[in-house]
């Protein structure tokens, strides 16, 4: 199977393992029964072939380390044998600590084996193009799709599968993934940063952006950027993007002429929030500092703390972001399954103070695996449309008769995702 699927499609479309079954497990009403699939386990599609070189022996080492696995062969996918975001992380740790030199996500992605990561090294070749950017799919024949990640970008490898090989795909991981670089504190300096790397790529517009979660707020700021500079966005795609504090105050400011007209209920709610503020910052505080000693140190950390840091870095800088009017269409994708319905509305309203020409769009996705199977099938189904949409207004605006089925000029779209 995966001989035949090499032959059509790129390294990253292949699937990370294979499970064969007799017969697929089925719910009472005839139905797949997903939740008694047994679990994947991740083996070395290639033969093994052991390390040749010391260099290739202390790679291995390291691999075998950061996976907990009991060997490695040197044509062995570091993702297909379980790799993850916070792994490829502690991978490029290890590499350094152990040989002094310093690779980038994007490196790691496109030079996941051994032998491949041993060659940069001898060659002296490894040095990164980017930070940020990860080439998901840069072999496309479309137009660049830029995705500001809220994690390591390294996790859009489904969504880019989905899309299809012939769209080219850019994740942008969060600047604060890697903790040894000091965190940028603000939406637009986060914007700026992304786009030195996506302009050193693609100089000129179009621009086709998307952004998940905080990263939505981000990719938001980086299209404003593009416009100030005379540069066209044909579309930006927001995926959970909660709008930031600032507009949720600035909508629904008679909660404060409400709490007025309670004095008794407004004083118990200042006297919690009095008592929760200073105990959530100190935690939240205490967090990173423990955070930042286990990398200081190289003890070990959990998923779970890597998340909390990364998502508190970004969090804290859409908390003082406030964003302006922008003057293009916007449509939001909302995650419906266990969602929050009167929030869901509360974050339409905020955002159309600043985006007059809107749209909302809901799938039933969770928030938490909207990029996971099976429910990425529906995300990419929905941006390829608002893709062919962006794709066919910009050749009506270069004069092509590229026309929409109704005869008008197709307009670029903007998608959301609430967090």
């Amino acid at each position: 199977m995966r001989d035949f699927l090499q032959h059509r499609l790129p390294d990253y479309m292949l699937p990370s393992a294979f499970v064969m079954l007799d017969a697929l497990p089925l719910t009472a009403n005839g139905k797949l029964d997903r939740k008694a699939l047994p679990a994947p386990e991740y083996q070395s599609q290639e033969s093994f072939v052991a390390p040749r070189t010391p260099l290739e022996d202390k790679l291995a080492g390291i691999f075998t380390e950061v996976l907990k696995i009991d060997r490695v062969g040197i044509h062995d996918n570091f993702f297909e044998l379980g790799g993850h975001s916070l792994l490829v992380m502690r991978l490029i740790a290890e590499i350094e600590s152990a040989l002094g030199q310093r690779f980038s996500v994007a490196t790691v992605f496109q030079s996941p084996t051994i032998a491949r990561i041993g060659a940069l090294v001898q060659t002296g070749e490894a040095t990164d193009q980017w930070e940020m950017l990860v080439p998901i799919n840069p072999g496309g024949d479309t137009p660049p799709l830029f995705t500001a990640f809220v994690g390591l970008a390294t996790e859009l490898r489904v969504l880019g599968r989905e899309l299809g090989a012939a769209q080219r795909f850019y994740g942008i991981s969060a600047q604060c993934c890697d903790p040894k670089r000091a965190p940028l504190t603000t939406i637009e300096e986060l914007a700026a940063c992304y786009l030195n790397e996506v302009r050193a790529l693609q100089p000129h517009g179009p621009y086709y952006l998307s952004g998940e979660c905080v990263g939505g707020v981000v990719a938001l700021e980086m299209a404003q950027q593009l416009r100030a500079c005379g540069q066209r966005v044909a579309m930006l795609v927001l995926l959970d993007a909660p709008p930031p504090p600032a507009l949720m105050n600035a909508r629904w400011p008679e909660r404060k002429r409400d709490a007025r007209k309670q004095p008794e209920r407004a004083l118990s709610r200042k006297l919690l929030d009095l008592l929760k503020r200073p105990i959530g910052s100190a935690m939240r505080v205490a967090k990173r500092m423990v955070f930042r000693m286990c990398v200081r140190f190289r003890l070990s950390y959990s998923h779970e703390a890597w998340d909390d840091y990364v998502l508190d870095i970004q969090n804290r800088a859409r908390t003082k972001y406030i964003p302006r009017a922008y003057a293009g269409k916007v449509s939001f994708i909302w995650a419906t399954i266990g969602a929050n319905l009167e929030r869901d509305a509360r974050y339409e309203q905020a955002w159309r103070m600043v985006v007059a020409d809107s749209e909302h769009h809901r799938l039933a996705v969770k928030h938490g695996t909207m990029f996971r199977e099976p429910e990425v099938k529906l995300l990419a189904g929905q941006m390829k449309i608002y893709l062919a949409e962006a794709r066919a207004a910009q050749a009506w605006l270069a004069g092509s008769p590229a026309r929409t089925s109704q005869g008008q000029q197709p307009e670029a779209r903007v998608v959301a995702r609430m967090s």
